[in-house]
């Protein structure tokens, strides 16, 4: 997953996608840019899950301060939500030419959560979409605002390399030896 210094910019733009829409869900559940953060590459242990290997590897996140159970759901909160899960994916295939998906299991399955959880409070709205519907609605959302706004690359950019610097540096070397 960070084997090559392209992998390494894959991840770190996908995860400044991420950032880049856990703001805006800040602005509208209640926390600042300065609550979200980075994960380091790491290995996480799973002791419920029901796979053989319950350890897997995570070559990078964010973390936010948002608290899924302590809101009020709205349509636009769990729209905004959407965009936050798939925005990790489009932004690395839009801008580092992954394809698009790769690494987005997990996306999926925190996304999966928060439906559920919102689902409970949005069940009766009538223009709720089902999860899949509004996975997709979203990444078209957010690949359009990726072509309109040139600068959203610039800043996810500036952001992926910041992160490369503070978590990957140590790694950027091993990539080199096999060279």
């Amino acid at each position: 997953m960070v084997s090559s210094r392209e992998r390494i910019e894959a991840v770190c733009l996908h995860e400044s996608g991420h950032f880049a829409e856990s703001v805006k869900l800040g602005v509208m559940v209640g926390f600042k840019e300065s609550d979200i953060g980075y994960h380091a590459p790491r290995v996480i242990h799973c002791p419920l899950s029901l796979r053989p290997n319950k350890f897997e590897p995570n070559p990078g996140s964010i973390f936010t301060s948002f608290k899924a159970q302590e809101i009020t759901w709205t349509l636009p909160i769990l729209q905004q939500v959407a965009r936050v899960a798939v925005a990790g994916g489009v932004y690395a295939h839009v801008i580092a030419s992954r394809p698009i998906g790769e690494g987005t299991g997990g996306d999926w399955d925190q996304y999966e959560t928060y439906y559920r959880i919102a689902h409970k409070t949005l069940h009766a709205h009538p223009e709720r979409l089902d999860a899949t519907e509004l996975w997709e609605w979203a990444t078209n959302e957010v690949q359009s605002d990726l072509e309109k706004h040139p600068e959203l690359k610039d800043l996810a950019r500036k952001r992926a390399s910041q992160f490369s610097q503070d978590y990957y540096h140590p790694f950027l070397d091993f990539c080199d030896l096999g060279h």
